[in-house]
């Protein structure tokens, strides 16, 4: 049996890996992976870049041993701090 554990992690917990390296994988419906990517950030901007061209992201997931679940709603709030963080002056100017 295996001692693998399933979790999805707190907003504020992830913000701390964003730009951690470690394998994470971009899934879509039935379990198609749409890709693999060396970190968080990147599965976050690539989760981005397949929705806005009307693919259906279902999960972001860091792959074993330490596996977290990200849905979409925690895929949005994440791409969010991304674009605050790495854009703050345009990030801001769009918020109303």
């Amino acid at each position: 049996m295996s001692d693998i554990t399933s979790t999805r992690g707190s907003d504020e917990g992830l913000a701390t890996i964003l730009y951690a390296t470690d394998d994470w994988t971009v899934n879509g419906t039935r379990g198609m992976v749409f890709c693999d990517v060396a970190g968080l950030r990147s599965a976050v901007q690539r989760a981005a870049e397949l929705a806005s061209a009307g693919h259906h992201i279902i999960a972001i997931v860091r792959r074993p041993p330490t596996e977290t679940n990200l849905f979409w709603d925690q895929i949005v709030r994440l791409a969010d701090r991304v674009v605050e963080q790495d854009c703050p002056i345009a990030f801001h100017a769009m918020t109303p």
